[in-house]
């Protein structure tokens, strides 16, 4: 059976345009809450991507500015490498000037304080702040003693160590060493 309508075309209720209206309407609301949500994520990305982007140009800025540092202190590095090296000239020029003072009476003073208690010197030559001597020595650790304060003495430079025997008496022990005396300023 056919549905009849009794009210004119214009006011009849056609519910294929009522379908098509509807749907016209919840398109372009669903388009408008589409677009809307859209702009704010896309709003959202774009402040994200912004606050981002700051970042990296602090950190590109600070890496700059640390760059012009290391290069300044690089420089400086250099400066100081090529002082320290000139430097370092200098003191091997000023280590070849070795200046030696001898002084007879300078090196007498420092024979004399090297008299210890039973050690006697039967001979002592000296020539140009070198001594050669010839003694006796009460035991073997007096005699230690003297030529361990000989090598400890900073003034006394190439100690030499000839002998040490034993007397024919058998109690006292004969020596001989040569030393130099330098004066280094």
């Amino acid at each position: 059976m056919k549905e009849i309508n009794l009210l004119p075309e214009h006011i009849a209720f056609d519910y294929r345009f009522y379908v098509i209206k509807r749907v016209a309407i919840f398109l372009v609301v669903f388009n408008i809450i589409w677009l809307f949500a859209f702009y704010f994520v896309g709003s959202y990305f774009n402040g994200f991507l912004e606050n981002k982007l700051k970042e990296r140009t602090v950190y590109l800025h600070n890496i700059k500015r640390l760059n012009g540092e290391f290069n300044r202190y690089r420089k400086q590095y250099v400066a100081m490498k090529k002082k320290y090296r000139r430097l370092q000239e200098e003191i091997a020029y000023y280590k070849k000037l070795k200046v030696i003072h001898r002084s007879a009476f300078a090196d007498s003073v420092v024979f004399i304080n090297s008299f210890r208690k039973g050690v006697a010197f039967s001979s002592v030559s000296y020539k140009d702040g070198h001594f050669d001597i010839t003694g006796l020595a009460a035991s073997r650790k007096t005699f230690q003693l003297f030529y361990k304060e000989l090598d400890d003495n900073p003034y006394v430079f190439d100690l030499k160590f000839y002998y040490l025997k034993r007397n024919k008496n058998g109690n006292t022990y004969m020596f001989k060493i040569s030393y130099a005396v330098e004066f280094k300023w």
